[in-house]
């Protein structure tokens, strides 16, 4: 006996699995329906936005499909939260994939036009506190704001007890909360090769009835 330990052969199912799930996520990323272009610059232009709206976007990149693919009551894989600064929109959220090179995944803020860049977004939709929630907004906004000033990294485990860390839902979520109105109590387990976690879709949170669509309407 030469002392070298084997290695056991991979089981011919799990090899199937992992092949079958690959060719899904490149079929969905390459032939899921594409929204027509728009020009998003003049028409976040003609928006009233107010501190507290949620801006949702569909995304173009492959984690986008698999968002989409999971929440079947949403057309958008990707959220951020309204603050309004010397009177112009800006957009504070938590994005993978975005951070300058070596740098940590932090929450951001985003003028309207880089949110929507059409790099990255192939539409977009706003939902707006109703009049009678309107006052909340301000202090949801000031909530965001101070992820920014604390430099709250992307929470890539995607683990809802764990508050240092935050992804694009539980950002507007745990704001919310903050300000005194919970969106929901739905939190889905997800457990999949492609990644686990506790997560909270988007549409859980703009389905809420303190909100109603402004655009498109």
């Amino acid at each position: 006996m030469s002392g070298k330990t084997l290695k056991k052969p991979k089981k011919p199912y799990l090899i199937a699995l992992t092949v079958v799930l690959c060719i899904m996520i490149l079929l969905v990323y390459f032939f899921y329906p594409r929204q027509k272009t728009i020009t998003y610059y003049s028409d976040s232009d003609k928006i009233t936005f107010h501190s507290g709206d949620l801006v949702l976007r569909r995304g173009k990149s492959l984690v986008s499909q698999l968002v989409l693919l999971r929440d079947k009551k949403s057309e958008y894989s990707h959220i951020g939260v309204v603050i309004i600064k010397d009177e112009q929109p800006y957009v504070i959220h938590a994005v993978p994939g975005e951070a300058e090179k070596n740098e940590p995944e932090y929450v951001k803020m985003e003028t309207m036009k880089e949110f929507l860049d059409v790099e990255k977004s192939a539409d977009f939709a706003v939902y707006a506190l109703k009049e009678d929630f309107r006052s909340y907004g301000q202090k949801v906004s000031d909530k965001a704001m101070t992820y920014v000033r604390n430099h709250i990294e992307f929470d890539s485990e995607f683990n809802i007890e764990d508050e240092t860390k935050l992804y694009c839902t539980e950002l507007i979520w745990r704001a919310y909360n903050y300000a005194g109105l919970n969106l929901t109590d739905s939190i889905d387990r997800i457990n999949s090769p492609v990644y686990k976690g506790d997560f909270i879709y988007p549409s859980t949170l703009f389905s809420s009835p303190v909100f109603e669509k402004i655009y498109p309407n």
